[in-house]
């Protein structure tokens, strides 16, 4: 079993509102990952848009629109 079977959907949209929030202040893709393994998440990135992943096992736990599409939600 593993973290995402316990996850719920609020749980999940509070990791997704955290990861945006700190992606609007954050002045640079390296400064928005380093401020979310703060929190114990890393951000991968992929061709279909980020995926906030749990720092120690590398879990999927959300995902993220690709930039452009994030920038059009501002």
């Amino acid at each position: 079993m593993n973290m995402t079977d316990h996850m719920t959907a609020q749980g999940v949209a509070d990791i997704r509102e955290l990861a945006l929030r700190e992606r609007r202040m954050a002045l640079s893709d390296r400064e928005w990952s380093h401020r979310l393994m703060g929190y114990g998440y890393r951000v991968i990135k992929t061709e279909a848009g980020a995926v906030i992943c749990g720092f120690r096992d590398d879990e999927p736990l959300c995902t993220l629109p690709a930039e452009r599409e994030a920038e059009k939600i501002h």
